[in-house]
């Protein structure tokens, strides 16, 4: 098997392409980890518990003295993994970098308030408020459509 990886920065997803002469029990091998849902999942540490955490429960990351957070409807974890990592891992999920320090999960927004000048204040769903950064403005608008 010959590996090749090619960067380009204006590519907006990640793409992977195989080419083989047939359908084998190697490509067959790489298919079923790139589409394992355990690439999707989140270890998060709590004390000395350590869970595992579906995307689809988390509400937000965020940063807070140089650590990541994952914030659920239960509880707060420590993730050992960087912003940008999440961010690449759920671009074009329900996640949207709102700001340097903060993804959230756009399936628990419950209201945008655009009164606010030059910045957008998102609610979520468990009641805390938080706003767009400048530099993530126009992304999240181009995003959500408005």
């Amino acid at each position: 098997m010959k590996l090749e990886i090619k960067i380009d920065p204006g590519i907006d997803e990640t793409l992977v392409k195989i080419f083989a002469n047939s359908v084998n029990s190697e490509v067959t091998l790489i298919q079923s980890l790139l589409e394992s849902p355990s690439l999707q999942r989140i270890i998060g540490f709590q004390n000395e518990v350590v869970r595992i955490l579906e995307p689809r429960e988390i509400i937000r990351f965020y940063t807070d003295n140089k650590k990541v957070y994952a914030q659920t409807e239960e509880s707060t974890y420590l993730v050992r993994l960087r912003m940008y990592d999440l961010e690449e891992r759920f671009y074009s999920k329900s996640f949207l970098r709102i700001s340097q320090g903060e993804l959230v999960n756009l399936d628990y927004v419950k209201r945008l308030d655009l009164s606010y000048k030059g910045t957008i204040a998102v609610e979520l769903t468990n009641g805390d408020i938080s706003f767009v950064s400048r530099r993530s403005l126009s992304k999240f608008k181009e995003f959500l459509g408005i």
